[in-house]
């Protein structure tokens, strides 16, 4: 898998995932499975941890049009 492909999926497979969190669906299945998926994406070389940090936080911003907690703190100091 191409990298560019590697990363939409992981990208959509948040977004996915934090919809259903959004309806207060059960989402540990798919938790569970985007880990192991972003562990091996880091395993890979595809991304560093930070970067999967990065695409998780934009996908939960998209989602829930928030800010995570990290990026409140950096904002605030």
């Amino acid at each position: 898998m191409e990298k560019d492909r590697y990363l939409i999926s992981c990208n959509q497979q948040l977004l996915e995932m934090f919809e259903l969190a959004k309806l207060n669906k059960d989402t540990d299945r798919q938790k569970y499975r985007l880990e192991g998926y972003m562990q091996a994406g880091i395993e890979l070389g595809i991304f560093t941890k930070q970067q999967a940090d990065k695409i998780m936080n934009r996908a939960h911003r998209q989602v829930f049009q928030e800010n995570t907690e990290s990026e409140q703190v950096t904002a605030s100091s």
